[in-house]
C-alpha cells in the first residue's frame, strides 16, 4: 500500500533548511556531485570549507589526487564504477593542507553519467578497527586471487576451450550463490544476439535454448551501457532507470533480483558481447569485492576468447598456407644452408618440397627431403642461395633442365637465418612458343623486306616501329636516317580525315600526292628536288582481342609512273581549281549508291570546311557550317534525290563563319541515274555571291541613310530654331518688363532652351565621334545603385509634372561596377527624357539587378503610352522618331546603343502599347 507523503509548506521548506545549515555547520556535514561526461565536482560551502577547496566546482582529478595513495586507487574505480541506485558508504583519508583528515562518503548513482553523495569529516578509526579491517580485506583479496589463479589454472589445464568456459562460470554460480551465469555474443551484421555460454545452479533453469538470435536494439539503456562499455550491477530493479520499461519487463518475466553484467571488449576495442550472473527470487547487495572478483574473471575469458580466436586464426592461416604451397601450380623447395668452421657455405640440405615439384624434375617429394644438394650435383646453385641469404632481397633467374628437356624460372628468397626458398615454375611451353614466334617473325621479316610494296608498322599510340626497305626505297629515306618512332599522326601529308577515320579502328584506301617539300621537318632531313610522288595507301588498324587498336599497317605503292598518263589531266584539274577558286566556284561529284566520289578544294573552302578535306555520306558534318533551315533543305533534296524522286536544287544559302559573319552561296545540286549500274549520281556547284549580297545592302542601306540624313537636317533645323526662337524672344521680353515674378518666369524657359539647345548639341557631337571613332571612356568603378540615385535626382530637383513620379527601386545588394558613370548616367537620362515625353501620368522606376551572366541590367521603366511593335526593331535606328510631334533629333537613343556596346553591353526595350515601355541595357560587372 502506498503511504500518504505529508504536503510540504513554504515555511515548512525554511525551517528544513535552517535546521540543514545547523547541522551542517555542526558537523561539517555537506553534499558533493559528480559530473562524469564533464568530468567536474560540485559541492556544498561546508565540503569546499572541509577540503580547503579553491572552488565549490573542481576538476574530479584534483579531488581523487587529494585521496591518500594507498587508498586511491581503490576508492577511484569502487567511484567511478558505481552502478544502479543503490547507496555506498566508504572510509578514507585525504589529504588537506598540510595534514590527513578522515572523511566518510556515501555515493548514489541518480543517472547516467552523475553521482550524488553526502560527506562528512570522522575520527581516525582505531589500530584495532584498522587491523581488522585490513585482515578481512586481505582474507578477500587472498580468496579471489585464488579463485582467479584457480580460473588461469584451469585454462591452461582444460584442452576443451568450452568446459573452460563452462567450468569459470559454474565458480561464479556457486561462489554468489546464484542461479544463472552465462555469456552474450553480437552478431553485428544481423543485428542479433545470442547466449553462447551459461552455468545454471541446478536443472530447470536452462534458458540457452530460447536465446539464440534474439533482435538487438541498441537504442535501449541496457545495450547503451554495454556499448559504452559502463558495467551493470543490480542489486535490487530499484537500480533501474525509471523511464526504462523495456529492460525491467524482460528481468521481471524471468523473476531477477539482482544481477551484475560486464561488456567483453575485444584487442581493438570494439564491444562483442558481455557476461553476466542473475540472482532470483531474492536479493543480494552487491560489494565493491563482489564487482571487482567477477569483473576480474570475465576480464580473464574476455582475453581467453580473444587468444582462442587468434589461435583458431593462426591455424586456419597455416592449414591454409601447406594446402597453398602443396596445391600451387609452381613447385617449392625449402633448403637449409650447411656452412664450415669459417661460417662459409658449402652445402646444403633440402626440408621442403611441394607436389608440383615431382612434376617438374621427376622425384617425389619424399625422395627430395633430407638429402644435400651435393647428392644431386646441385652446388652451382650455392652462390646464388648464398647471396639471397646475405643481401636479403630475391633473385629471379632462369633455370634451363637440358637432361629433362625444360625450361624454368626461379625465384630464390629468404624468411629465416640460413634458410632460402626456391619458387620453380616451369615455362617450357612459353619458351618453346616464344622460339616459334621468333622463327616465324625471321620468316615474316624476309618476307616483308622483299615484298615490292613499301611497308609500315606502327604502334597503338601512331610511333613508327618497322619499316621495310622498299618503304625507304619509294620515300626516299636512307638506312641512316632515325625514322623509328615517329608519330604517324603528326605526318604532314596524311589528310585529317584519314587520321579520324583510322583512329577508329576503320580502314582507310586512299591516293595521296606525296610532296617531299612538306616533310623535310617531319624526317628531320633535307631533301634535293625531287618531283612530287603519287601513292596508293592502305592503312588496316590491327585489333586486339579486345577490339582495341594495337598496331597501324601502312601498305605505300608507287604510283608515280601510273599516274604521268594522266597528267594533262591532272593539269587541267588544277587549273580548274585555280580558276574556281579565283571565282570561288565549288564543284563535287558524289555517288549517293556507292558512297564515293570527290570535291574541288573550293567547294569545301565556300562551305567554311578545311580545304584538303574529304568527301562523306555525313551531311551533318559536311554541311556542319550551313544556317539550320539552308540544312534541312538541302538535306531534304538529298532524302528525294536518293530516291529518284527530285532532279534539281538551286537556293542560295548562308555558311555562318561566326557569330556575326554570314557568306552567301548560290547552290544548284542535279541528279543523274546510271541505268546500267543503277547508281544514282549527284554533281553540285556553288557560287560565292557574299560580295553582290554586301554590295546591295549598302547601296540601300546608303540610299536609307541618305533620306534619313536629308530628314534629319530638316528636322534639326527645325529643333535648332526652336529653342533659339525661344531664347531670343524672351530675351526681349526679360530686357523689357520690370515685374520679378515674370522675369524668374522668363528666365526658366530661357535656361529650358538653353539646355534643350546644349544637349542638341552634345547629341551632334557625340554622333560625331562615334562616326569618327574618336569616342573615348572613362573608365572607373562606381556603385550601380549610387547612379540611379543620382539620375532620379537629378530630374527630381527640376520642374516636372506633378502627375508623374520618379523614383527608384531598392536594391538588396548594391554592386560596384567598372565602366563610364558619365555615360552611363546620359543613356539613364536620356531614357528618363523620353518617358517623361510620353507619360502623361504616374510612375518612372530606375533600377538594376544583377545577372545570373555577372553582368548588370539597368531599367527605366514608365507607365507611358507605350511603342507599337512595328517601330519596336526600328527604335534605336539613326533619325528614327516614333511620334513626328515629338520634340527631338532622333539620334539620341541610336547614341545610347553606340554607347553602351562601346562598354561591352546590349541594349533593348520591351513595351506594349498603352501599358508603358522598360527601356534596359546590361553592363558586365568587371
Amino acid at each position: 500500500m502506498k503511504e500518504k507523503q505529508h504536503r510540504i509548506r513554504p515555511e515548512d521548506m525554511e525551517m528544513e533548511y535552517a535546521r540543514y545549515m545547523a547541522i551542517s555547520e555542526v558537523f561539517d556535514m555537506g553534499w558533493w556531485e559528480l559530473d562524469l561526461q564533464k568530468n567536474t565536482m560540485t559541492c556544498s560551502v561546508a565540503v569546499a570549507n572541509l577540503l580547503h577547496l579553491p572552488a565549490v566546482t573542481i576538476d574530479v582529478q584534483l579531488f581523487f589526487k587529494m585521496i591518500r595513495e594507498d587508498y586511491r586507487s581503490r576508492i577511484m574505480n569502487a567511484i567511478l564504477s558505481a552502478s544502479g541506485r543503490q547507496m555506498r558508504r566508504y572510509l578514507f583519508p585525504v589529504y588537506v593542507g598540510d595534514h590527513v583528515e578522515w572523511i566518510s562518503i556515501r555515493i548514489i548513482k541518480t543517472d547516467e553519467h552523475t553521482l550524488l553523495g553526502m560527506m562528512i569529516p570522522i575520527d581516525e578509526p582505531e589500530d584495532k578497527m584498522q587491523q581488522e579491517t585490513a585482515r578481512e580485506t586481505v582474507k578477500n583479496l587472498i580468496h579471489q586471487l585464488n579463485g582467479i589463479s584457480k580460473s588461469l589454472f584451469s585454462f591452461l589445464q582444460r584442452e576443451n576451450f568450452d568446459d573452460m568456459v563452462n567450468h569459470i562460470l559454474s565458480t561464479l554460480v556457486t561462489h554468489f550463490s546464484a542461479e544463472r551465469a552465462y555469456i552474450f555474443e553480437y552478431n553485428w551484421k544481423d543485428m542479433n544476439q545470442s547466449c553462447t555460454y551459461e552455468a545454471v545452479s541446478r536443472p530447470g533453469l536452462e534458458e540457452i535454448e530460447n536465446l539464440t538470435e534474439m533482435f538487438f536494439e541498441p537504442d535501449t539503456w541496457w545495450n547503451q551501457q554495454i556499448l559504452t562499455q559502463h558495467p551493470i550491477i543490480l542489486s535490487t530493479m530499484d537500480d533501474l532507470p525509471e523511464w526504462d520499461l523495456i529492460d525491467r519487463e524482460v528481468l521481471e518475466s524471468q523473476n531477477i533480483k539482482s544481477l551484475m553484467v560486464v561488456p567483453f571488449v575485444s584487442k581493438d576495442n570494439q564491444i562483442w558481447g558481455y557476461a553476466g550472473i542473475d540472482v532470483v527470487d531474492k536479493q543480494r547487495d552487491w560489494s565493491e569485492e563482489d564487482f571487482q572478483w567477477f569483473s576480474s574473471l570475465m576480464h580473464i575469458i574476455n582475453i581467453c576468447v580473444e587468444l582462442q580466436k587468434s589461435k583458431v586464426q593462426i591455424q586456419d592461416d597455416k592449414e591454409y598456407l601447406q594446402k597453398l604451397y602443396k596445391r600451387m601450380p609452381i613447385g617449392y623447395l625449402a633448403v637449409q644452408l650447411i656452412y664450415d668452421d669459417n661460417d662459409v657455405p658449402v652445402d646444403f640440405l633440402y626440408t621442403e618440397a611441394n607436389d608440383e615439384m615431382e612434376h617438374i624434375i621427376g622425384i617425389a617429394p619424399d625422395k627430395i627431403i633430407g638429402l644435400k644438394g651435393s647428392d644431386f650435383s646441385a652446388l652451382d646453385d650455392l652462390p646464388a642461395m648464398a647471396e639471397v641469404v646475405n643481401s636479403d632481397k630475391h633473385i629471379e633467374q632462369d633455370y634451363p633442365l637440358p637432361t629433362l628437356g625444360k625450361h624454368c624460372q626461379v625465384i630464390r628468397f629468404s624468411l629465416h637465418k640460413d634458410e632460402v626458398i626456391s619458387l620453380v615454375l616451369d615455362v617450357t611451353d612459353v619458351h618453346n612458343a616464344h622460339k616459334a614466334v621468333a622463327e616465324s617473325e625471321k620468316l615474316l621479316r624476309t618476307i616483308y623486306e622483299n615484298l615490292p610494296v613499301g611497308l609500315e608498322l606502327y604502334d597503338e599510340k601512331g610511333g613508327l616501329l618497322y619499316r621495310n626497305d622498299k618503304n625507304l626505297e619509294i620515300l626516299e629515306l636512307d638506312e641512316e636516317d632515325n625514322v623509328i618512332g615517329l608519330n604517324l599522326f603528326d605526318h604532314p601529308c596524311l589528310p585529317q580525315e584519314v587520321k579520324k577515320k583510322i583512329r577508329k579502328g576503320e580502314k582507310a584506301d586512299f591516293h595521296i600526292i606525296y610532296d617531299f617539300s612538306l616533310v623535310g621537318d617531319y624526317y628531320k632531313k633535307e631533301f634535293p628536288p625531287i618531283e612530287v610522288k603519287n601513292l596508293t595507301v592502305k592503312i588496316v588498324p590491327i585489333l586486339n582481342e579486345a577490339r582495341e587498336i594495337q598496331n597501324y599497317l601502312f601498305i605505300n605503292i608507287n604510283n608515280t609512273e601510273t599516274t604521268n598518263a594522266y597528267q594533262r589531266i591532272q593539269e587541267f584539274e588544277a587549273y580548274f581549281s585555280m580558276i574556281a577558286n579565283l571565282a570561288k566556284v565549288g564543284y563535287f561529284k558524289w555517288n549517293l549508291t556507292t558512297k564515293e566520289g570527290f570535291g574541288i578544294s573550293q567547294w569545301f573552302t565556300s562551305l567554311g570546311k578545311p580545304a584538303d578535306s574529304l568527301m562523306t555520306d555525313d551531311l551533318a558534318d559536311m554541311y556542319s557550317q550551313l544556317h539550320p533551315e539552308d540544312y534541312e533543305a538541302i538535306k531534304h533534296f538529298y532524302d528525294k534525290a536518293a530516291s529518284g524522286r527530285a532532279q534539281s536544287f538551286e537556293k542560295e544559302i548562308r555558311v555562318i563563319e561566326s557569330k556575326n559573319k554570314v557568306r552567301w552561296l548560290r547552290c544548284t545540286l542535279t541528279s543523274k541515274k546510271d541505268p546500267v549500274n543503277d547508281h544514282i549520281e549527284l554533281i553540285g556547284v556553288s557560287y560565292d555571291i557574299t560580295e553582290l549580297k554586301e554590295m546591295i545592302l549598302a547601296k540601300d542601306k546608303a540610299e536609307a541613310l541618305d533620306r534619313l540624313k536629308s530628314a534629319f537636317l530638316a528636322n534639326m533645323s527645325h529643333e535648332i530654331r526652336t529653342p533659339l526662337n525661344s531664347i531670343i524672344g524672351f530675351s526681349d521680353l526679360l530686357v523689357e518688363t520690370r515685374d520679378e515674378e515674370e522675369k524668374q518666369e522668363y528666365i526658366s524657359i530661357i535656361r529650358h532652351n538653353n539646355e534643350l539647345l546644349l544637349k542638341i548639341v552634345s547629341d551632334v557631337l557625340d554622333l560625331s565621334n562615334i562616326e569618327s571613332g574618336t569616342m573615348v571612356f572613362d573608365m572607373r568603378e562606381v556603385s550601380a545603385h549610387k547612379l540611379c540615385k543620382e539620375v532620379a535626382r537629378s530630374f527630381n530637383s527640376k520642374e516636372i509634372p506633378p502627375e508623374i513620379e520618379i523614383k527608384v527601386d531598392p536594391m538588396y545588394e548594391d554592386h560596384v561596377i567598372y565602366t563610364d558613370a558619365d555615360r552611363v548616367k546620359q543613356v539613364l537620362e536620356n531614357f528618363v527624357t523620353n518617358s517623361l515625353k510620353f507619360t502623361r501620368k504616374g510612375t518612372i522606376t530606375i533600377g538594376c539587378e544583377y545577372q545570373e551572366d555577372e553582368t548588370l541590367l539597368f531599367y527605366v521603366k514608365d507607365t507611358g503610352i507605350g511603342i507599337s511593335p512595328e517601330n519596336i526593331d526600328s527604335i534605336f535606328d539613326r533619325f528614327v522618331k516614333v511620334d513626328s510631334f515629338a520634340q527631338g533629333t532622333g539620334v539620341g537613343l541610336s547614341i545610347c546603343k553606340s554607347l553602351i556596346e562601346g562598354m561591352g553591353g546590349t541594349i533593348g526595350v520591351d513595351s506594349e502599347p498603352g501599358r508603358g515601355s522598360c527601356f534596359w541595357f546590361t553592363l558586365p560587372i568587371a
